[in-house]
């Protein structure tokens, strides 16, 4: 495939994935109240500052080695290892999570610390499908990775507006439609590197 239109499809699900986010916001403003939605923002962001501290850019140093690496066997078991370091930080920041729930949830004024327990998990549920979609950009296949990412948007807008409109489950079914789609995707992306 030509350099064009590998662009193009890369380019495309990139703008219908933050696309997405955007023509959500509407809805969200109308079906949360302003509580519902600064809660959801909120756990977003401290998902979003702790996403750095648990994946540890995994998925870059697998590209790296990816083409540093001319033997498959070789490059496998990197990537085992590779996937080492974010669990173990994974399990640091789930342990740190769980001791300090009450507090963590008390600085951020949020009214279920259940929420605080699950955002490594919500961090953790983003590894895969991240490392999936970066063995698609160097293995140069732009069309897996285009069916792949923008499933996965659609998905969780599908559950999203499923929880958040039809079921009227406020800010928790927009999280809950992030995990579903977190933990469908995982599987499926351990399918496929595993393959």
């Amino acid at each position: 495939m030509n350099l064009f239109k590998s662009t193009a499809i890369y380019s495309a699900s990139s703008i219908l994935n933050r696309g997405v986010g955007f023509l959500l916001m509407p809805v969200f403003t109308y079906y949360l109240t302003p509580k519902d939605y600064g809660t959801l923002s909120l756990i977003n962001t401290i998902i979003a500052f702790v996403s750095p501290l648990i994946i540890l850019q995994a998925f870059g140093a697998i590209s790296v080695e990816y083409y540093k690496s001319g033997n498959p066997k070789a490059f496998r078991s990197y990537l085992v290892s590779a996937l080492l370091n974010p669990v173990i930080s994974f399990v640091f920041f789930a342990i740190v999570f769980i001791l300090f729930q009450k507090q963590i949830s008390g600085w951020f004024d949020l009214d279920k610390p259940i929420w605080v327990l699950l955002i490594p998990v919500f961090v953790l549920l983003n590894l895969m499908p991240l490392i999936s979609q970066t063995l698609f950009q160097v293995r140069e296949k732009p069309i897996p990775y285009g069916i792949f990412s923008n499933s996965q948007t659609l998905i969780n807008l599908g559950f999203s507006l499923l929880f958040v409109v039809a079921l009227r489950m406020n800010y928790e079914g927009r999280l809950l439609g992030i995990a579903l789609t977190g933990i469908i995707f995982t599987f499926i992306a351990f399918t496929l590197i595993k393959k």
